[in-house]
């Protein structure tokens, strides 16, 4: 069983694709579609072979979604913060039974018009997640260069790290 959300759910309104790395389960699925509909959203889940079979695809949740709007929904409220951390940790909770992952899952929130991507991953510390509220995403749109912000325990912050490096196109085409 999941754990109950103990935060006000924030009326994000959006719909998000949960992709996980093997087919969910009907519990899982009924368990995800109740975590996000308390938090004012729809979602869908389904399997995928994210970054190819497994085991590269392996131990990774992917959340589906318009970074900004996602993010600013949780940030809006106060206490928004914990409930996305209540969320991730539920959706982690799901994929963590060491009989058959042996670990958690990294949640990885991903913006797929653009690239951009959030990586949650397990045991992330509280900071991380009241950080990760204060996060300007505004110079983050469709025709910036895809990064993927990653919490940076040592320095107590978030990093964007390039996914993608631009190149020029050198030669004409054939």
């Amino acid at each position: 069983m999941v754990n109950a959300v103990t935060s006000a759910a924030p009326d994000v309104g959006l719909h998000v694709g949960v992709l996980l790395d093997t087919g969910p389960t009907a519990e899982e699925v009924a368990a995800m579609t109740d975590l996000f509909r308390q938090r004012g959203m729809t979602a869908v889940a389904e399997g995928h072979s994210y970054g190819g079979p497994p085991p590269t695809s392996a131990f990774l949740i992917v959340l589906t979604a318009p970074l900004a709007p996602f993010l600013d929904g949780f940030a809006d409220d106060a206490d928004g913060w914990r409930s996305l951390r209540e969320l991730v940790d539920a959706l982690q909770a799901m994929r963590s039974d060491p009989g058959r992952w042996g670990r958690a899952h990294e949640v990885r929130l991903e913006d797929a018009s653009s690239g951009h991507a959030v990586a949650l991953e397990p045991d992330l510390p509280e900071a991380a997640y009241r950080a990760l509220m204060e996060v300007d995403l505004s110079g983050l749109d469709q025709w910036s260069i895809p990064v993927r912000l990653e919490w940076q325990q040592a320095r107590l912050t978030w990093t964007a790290r390039m996914t993608t490096v631009p190149l020029r196109f050198s030669r004409r085409p054939p």
